[in-house]
Formats: structure tokens, sequence, C-alpha cells
């Protein structure tokens, strides 16, 4: 045994809430209806729970970083009343493409990079070989073959169009599985007990 967790890493928007763009009001940010109870069984099965996503408004300057933060405490505290807690949350700030100087760089944190993944292993003492990442975009899916995880592509938030995607892309990159939503996400791991 190496005493290391497993986790389920996830995509913010589009996996667990509502994708809108840029989002920039904090009251904007909406949950699916059955996030809360999906994150709860994933705990429920001994995985960590880590939210993973870039946020590459706050480059390309439609907000501030304070703004992304209060977002992720209005994400924390939803999550929490419903009984469910959140073992990391990591954003990668930057952009290459963003306006914003201090931000417009090439990073190592950019999904499809695995800077914040490296960054949640050491610091949540996580088992990456036996951890899932879940996501509506390829980005999503090439951090984590990247990384070394299972890979779930899923159709909320972009995702219906990014499976139109698979194939074409230069890196050739493919999910593990595809599925609807977070939802069947539970049912997936169970069944296949991961």
């Amino acid at each position: 045994m190496t005493g290391k967790a497993k986790a389920v890493f996830l995509d913010r928007d589009g996996t667990i809430s509502y994708e809108i763009g840029f989002i920039d009001r904090v009251e904007d940010f909406k949950l699916y209806p059955y996030s809360a109870e999906s994150l709860a069984a994933l705990r429920s099965m001994d995985f960590k729970i880590v939210i993973v996503t870039n946020q590459s408004g706050i480059a390309r300057g439609f907000f501030q970083e304070s703004r992304v933060m209060e977002i992720n405490d209005r994400m924390h505290t939803l999550l929490k009343n419903e009984g469910v807690t959140i073992d990391g949350i990591y954003y990668c700030p930057h952009s290459p493409e963003g306006i914003v100087a201090e931000y417009v760089k090439e990073c190592t944190c950019r999904k499809p990079d695995i800077g914040m993944i490296k960054k949640a292993e050491t610091e949540l003492n996580l088992d990456l070989s036996s951890s899932i990442i879940v996501g509506d975009k390829l980005t999503d899916i090439e951090c984590g073959h990247n990384a070394g995880l299972k890979t779930v592509l899923i159709r909320t938030g972009y995702g219906k169009d990014e499976e139109k995607k698979l194939g074409k892309s230069p890196t050739g990159v493919q999910p593990d599985v595809i599925l609807d939503t977070l939802k069947d996400v539970v049912e997936w791991i169970k069944n296949e007990k991961l």
C-alpha cells in the first residue's frame, strides 16, 4: 500500500456547472442539478475531489483573478451546503493570447499540460495511476493522457461538439470512455470497480 489517495479530477465549467462562456458574475455560476449528488457518490467511493480549470479570461482581461476565486468560493459553498467537500481547486490564469501582461505566457499549468495535476498530486498525496479526469473538452482528455490518468469525456458543456473532433486532433487523443453526464461517470466507475 502506498498510502496515496485516488482522485477524480474535474473540469469546472461544462462538467459540474453550466457552461456559459467566460463567466464573470458570481451569481451566474450554477451547478448542474445532479453535481452535488454525483460528487458525494464519488467521495463515498474514497475518491478525492479535485477541480482543475483553465481560466484564460484572466489573461484576456475579461475579469480579474479575484473574480475566479469568488466564483470558486461560490462553488465550494454550494457544494458544502449539499454536504460535499472539495479537496482541492486549481486554476490556470494564463494564456499566450492574453492582453494582461503578467498572465501572458506559455506555462505548465494550462491544460493539456499537467502542472495543476502535478501540484495536486504533491499537495494531496495522490496516486495518479488510480485516478481519473472528467471534462467536456479534448484538452481535458489530453491532459489526463499526459498525466497517466483514466479519461472521461462527457457530453455536457462543449462535450458534444468536442466528441465530433475525435480522430481529427493532431495528437490523436481518445478518451477511455464517453458518457452523457457526471451522473453517468459515477455508474461507470461503479461498474468498472475503479
